[in-house]
């Protein structure tokens, strides 16, 4: 195995960790919502409760143009691609 293998291959088995970590995170959410929801009171609040509401720091991060570039050359790197330009 090559240094350029092991590192794509580690980049994947941190960012498995991580999705699984988001999806425990998010099933608890989801728990806590539906608790919630089921003792809210629906004249002081109208609008449900949201899974998100329940996910520490959560925030939905859109890429820029730049960085959605970097990441689709990463992609192509780990997968035996060539990258030009």
């Amino acid at each position: 195995m090559t240094w350029h293998e092991f590192t794509c291959y580690y980049e994947q088995q941190m960012n498995r960790m991580k999705d699984e970590k988001r999806l425990h995170e998010r099933f608890s959410a989801r728990i806590c919502s539906i608790i919630a929801n089921a003792n809210r009171n629906t004249k002081r609040r109208r609008k449900p409760f949201s899974e998100e509401e329940f996910m520490a720091g959560y925030e939905k991060k859109k890429l820029n143009p730049e960085q959605f570039a970097t990441v689709l050359k990463v992609i192509t790197m780990c997968n035996g691609g060539e990258v030009n330009g």
